[in-house]
């Protein structure tokens, strides 16, 4: 129950001029989901994020917050 699914390529559509930034819109999607993740993994939620790992230190910052949260964190490829 209330468990979160943050898929990235759902909220770029919402960033306008997105295509013509793409780069710039990435940046702000991942900084956007992590703090989704920080609000839902705090208020004792699971998330989910299907995610294609093109940058490993992502990956790693995703994995601190869930630690420095108390929550485990699974990698599934």
């Amino acid at each position: 129950p209330l468990s979160m699914v943050i898929e990235g390529d759902e909220l770029i559509v919402n960033i306008g001029d997105w295509l013509n930034r793409e780069d710039q819109a990435r940046d702000l999607v991942f900084k956007i989901t992590k703090e989704i993740l920080k609000v839902a993994i705090k208020s004792g939620n699971d998330v989910i994020l299907p995610y294609l790992v093109t940058n490993a230190q992502q990956i790693n910052e995703l994995e601190q917050i869930a630690v420095s949260e108390g929550s485990q964190f699974y990698e599934f490829v």
